[in-house]
């Protein structure tokens, strides 16, 4: 007890963990007392009494020296441990402590290889699944009540009681990522780049539009301020070095305001602090929730803070001054290649920032986006597998990503926000002569296949009613662009079978995202491969499978018969892959043979780096 109560931070217990140790150590020095001799004789029911009164004692005083530690008043010296994921646990995305600092919540992927909600309490040494949360993808977000949890899983947005109970499903939300549950009752949630945040009644509903997307721009990581109208947001894209921190409203009549630049999401801390990384660094900028404006300037928090792209970082804030973070959280991925089994075999260069990835035509090469982190900004690269040699393909200050190879490996097709709207070009892939413009129309496009006989070009296209169609860019230089699958839904991902007659796609019209082949270049059937959702579709070189990407990670192969009539077989499960779920894309492809498979995995960075805790985090400040 003394050693809990202790006023200086460096001589007292730091953790329950801390206090179970010291208590076994107790029981155990006890119990060796004496070893000598062993006396065995009845105890007096006096002696009884006493003893049990002892035990409550202790026991008591062991739940007031954890509750102490993990809950003791403000202002308070700040107090730090570690939390370290167990053995066979991998992350699948930034953990969140609930408004009352008690709980960490993360989707994580156990031993069995299935991705759910798991809960640590803070006076707990291990977390627990919660049950029915299977399928669980992205980060969960708390209610305020820190009783229930929102998430996402199956392209629905989920709602959970931590007690146990059984998920509810509040609506649709195919290409949900991650969201905000507001003290009203109202939950906001973003999605993919091209997505807008939306809002919808906690108790389920049809969803609205609560943030518009800018020309280009992508928005994410809703964060409701405490009048529960007010949120944050964060922007990035559209052609603009630096990210914003973004305040919307509730109120369509009150138009978004930009609040700071900033490398990642931001969420607020009581009394009046936001919190988000910039240049490395997790910062407190003070805050007025009233006003809705900064006030003073930003305080440095914790060193070596890494922020994705988009915005994503590790940490966390709670209402009653808990942190959490990880800090050197790498974005780093490998290149692996493994066997039809699931064997890894071995590992391309070093890990880096990969973005998509393209195999040439004769599996002799491999080119890949790579983000420079210095600058945040990607480039084409080309590797060339046999050598071992990489050699950078594109020079230019904007985003140059997801490289296509030509059916004769001698060009590549690449997007680029050089100028703007994410735009298509071409140059050769041996690096010599210039770039050239390719297509250009104002909306985003993403180059996705060449067809094998070199006259078409099957490209994602952002259109003017913020969906993604299939669109395809006959490359002859006289042909005008056309719309092949263009439903009100997400069609996106278009791959050419070998012989030109079918392109295989993915869509959510049934809620989630399936694999779907038309006939080329139409009017002709479609019909459905996958059955249970599916992602991110491939040819085999011969024609006669597809494979594709299950939601829950598993490399998936459905025989097909591609010839004047089109038939498929039933999907087989062939390993699961170490991806994250979700729709990334190319985090796989195929060699020409069939034999390999070159997957992009993250480096495990939840194994290197533990998630750091901090209790009273305002008083590190000051330190």
């Amino acid at each position: 007890m003394q050693t809990c109560l202790k006023k200086d931070p460096e001589e007292r217990l730091q953790s329950a963990r801390d206090v179970k140790l010291h208590l076994q150590w107790i029981g155990e020095a006890g119990s060796r007392a004496g070893a000598p001799a062993v006396v065995v004789r009845r105890r007096k029911g006096r002696e009884k009494l006493a003893w049990a009164l002892a035990g409550v004692f202790l026991l008591a005083a062991a739940a007031f020296a954890v509750g102490f530690v993990l809950r003791a008043p403000k202002p308070g010296n700040p107090v730090r441990f570690e939390f370290v994921l167990p053995a066979g646990m991998s992350v699948v995305q930034a953990p969140r402590i609930s408004p009352d600092g008690k709980y960490l919540a993360f989707s994580a992927t156990g031993s069995d290889g299935q991705s759910r909600i798991w809960i640590r309490a803070l006076d707990a040494l291990e977390p627990r699944p919660v049950p029915g949360t299977e399928g669980a993808t992205f980060r969960p977000f708390w209610a305020p009540d820190s009783r229930h949890i929102g998430f996402m899983a199956g392209g629905k947005l989920k709602r959970v009681d931590i007690s146990g109970a059984p998920p509810q499903t509040i609506c649709d939300a195919p290409t949900g990522a991650d969201g905000s549950w507001g003290k009203d009752g109202v939950i906001l949630f973003d999605g993919q780049s091209s997505d807008p945040i939306r809002r919808v009644p906690a108790s389920g509903g049809v969803p609205e539009e609560a943030v518009k997307l800018e020309a280009g721009a992508s928005v994410g990581w809703p964060y409701f301020l405490p009048d529960g109208r007010h949120f944050l947001y964060f922007e990035f894209g559209g052609g603009k070095a630096q990210g914003h921190v973004m305040v919307g409203s509730l109120d369509a009549k009150q138009k978004p305001v930009k609040l700071l630049d900033a490398d990642s999401l931001a969420e607020y801390a009581p009394p009046g602090s936001l919190l988000y990384v910039k240049e490395g660094t997790l910062v407190a900028q003070p805050f007025n929730a009233s006003s809705l404006k900064v006030t003073g300037e930003p305080v440095p928090v914790a060193e070596n803070m890494g922020a994705e792209a988009n915005g994503l970082a590790d940490f966390s804030v709670s209402n009653d001054g808990v942190l959490v973070y990880r800090a050197g959280a790498s974005t780093n991925d490998r290149l692996i290649w493994m066997d039809r089994t699931g064997k890894e075999l071995s590992e391309i260069g070093a890990p880096s920032q990969y973005g998509t990835t393209a195999l040439s035509p004769d599996g002799t090469r491999l080119a890949v986006a790579i983000q420079d982190p210095r600058t945040d900004k990607s480039n084409i690269w080309v590797r060339d597998l046999s050598r071992g040699v990489t050699s950078r393909l594109t020079f230019d200050a904007g985003n140059d990503s997801n490289p296509i190879w030509s059916p004769d490996g001698t060009q590549i097709v690449f997007d680029s926000d050089r100028q703007g709207a994410q735009s298509l070009y071409v140059k050769d892939a041996s690096g010599t002569g210039p770039t050239r413009a390719l297509w250009s129309c104002g909306d985003a496009l993403i180059p996705n296949d060449w067809s094998h006989d070199g006259r078409f070009l099957a490209v994602d296209r952002l259109t003017k009613k913020e969906s993604w169609d299939v669109w395809i860019l006959p490359m002859d230089g006289r042909g005008k662009p056309f719309p092949f699958v263009a439903g009100p839904f997400i069609e996106i991902l278009p791959v050419f079978s070998p012989d030109g007659r079918y392109v295989a796609y993915m869509s959510n019209e049934t809620g989630r995202f399936e694999i779907y082949v038309q006939q080329f270049p139409g009017p002709g059937g479609k019909w459905q491969v996958s059955a249970e959702g599916g992602l991110q579709p491939a040819w085999s070189a011969d024609g006669k499978t597809i494979y594709f990407q299950s939601l829950d990670s598993k490399i998936m192969a459905a025989s097909v018969e591609a010839g004047a009539t089109f038939s498929a077989g039933v999907p087989q499960a062939l390993f699961p892959a170490p991806i994250l779920p979700g729709q990334r894309r190319n985090s796989f492809l195929v060699t020409p043979d069939g034999k390999k498979f070159l997957i992009l995995a993250p480096v495990g960075k939840e194994r290197a780096t533990p998630m750091v805790v901090i209790l009273h985090w305002p008083a590190a400040l000051k330190d």
